[in-house]
């Protein structure tokens, strides 16, 4: 993915943390809620919130719904 280092930058901080915790080191909703001192369902808004934001930017650079199926599952 070559434009998911820009997408990334667009990001609100506390959403690129969120998303680089879940997907890049495989930390649960629950214990990022706890280390952001959140309740869980505020970070689970946060991260579907941030994976809609990211599926539109990424059909907005060209991916296919099949593409995004895979990028982001």
């Amino acid at each position: 993915l070559e434009c998911a280092g820009e997408l990334a930058e667009r990001l609100a901080p506390e959403a690129a943390l969120v998303v680089k915790l879940r997907y890049l080191e495989d930390v649960s909703i629950s214990e990022i809620a706890r280390v952001l001192r959140k309740e869980r369902h505020q970070i689970r808004y946060l991260h579907d919130q941030t994976l809609l934001e990211l599926k539109d930017q990424l059909r907005d650079h060209g991916f296919t719904e099949a593409e995004l199926r895979e990028v982001l599952t």
